[in-house]
């Protein structure tokens, strides 16, 4: 099986080309919009976060005799979670309300992020756009989950809810805090604790795997 995935080191990579790319655009182009560099730099690292935790790993079958079973036991059914509520209560009963935590605060910066990229509280334009990137991550998973027909990430209606809930959240932090100061330094801080996060739980599995290879 072939696996598509960012390792901690690629993903520093990649930030900084893409950071370095912006960061021309920003010098030669852009710079009478008034979006300090710093927060751009923010905003893509967050964008990457987001893209590596709901779209990868990308599973792809390249065994052929897998292949052709995993294609005739797979059914749209297995690509879409239509019913509301229903993986939530799954999440629930598993104990695992990290799972549900993590999906109502994955997009909760978003709306914060683009109060600052359009300058001006557009209730509608904000929401409508982070509603729509909410949508387009499902749509993403849908047409991976749909064109590799192996279900490692699918369309799940409670994860639009929760990822709803979270911009709705987020959405009015900004309509309680009036002072951009302060929603800036709580954006830094909180993607500074779950870059953290992510760094420690990274060296935890890479160390497990490790002594699971030379056990």
């Amino acid at each position: 099986m072939l696996e598509i995935n960012l390792s901690f080191i690629t993903f520093i990579i990649l930030y900084i080309i893409i950071f370095l790319i912006t960061a021309l655009f920003y010098r030669f182009g852009y710079k009478e919009r008034r979006i300090k560099l710093r927060f751009i730099a923010i905003f893509e690292m967050y964008l990457l976060v987001v893209f590596k935790i709901v779209i990868l790993p990308i599973r792809i079958i390249t065994d052929e005799v897998l292949k052709t079973e995993f294609s005739q036991d797979f059914t749209l059914g297995n690509a879409v979670q239509l019913i509301p509520l229903q993986s939530v209560k799954e999440f629930l009963e598993a104990g695992n309300y990290l799972q549900i935590v993590g999906n109502i605060l994955l997009l909760l910066p978003l709306p914060v992020f683009l109060i600052f990229l359009l300058n001006k509280n557009n209730t509608k334009r904000v929401l409508l756009s982070s509603f729509g990137f909410c949508l387009g991550i499902e749509m993403i998973q849908l047409c991976i989950c749909l064109c590799t027909r192996f279900s490692t990430r699918i369309f799940d209606v409670d994860d639009i809810l929760l990822n709803s809930i979270g911009i709705l959240l987020g959405y009015g932090f900004c309509c309680i805090s009036k002072n951009k100061k302060i929603i800036f330094k709580a954006i830094v801080v909180v993607i500074g604790i779950g870059l953290l996060l992510g760094c420690y739980f990274f060296i935890i599995i890479r160390k497990h795997q490790y002594l699971v290879a030379n056990y």
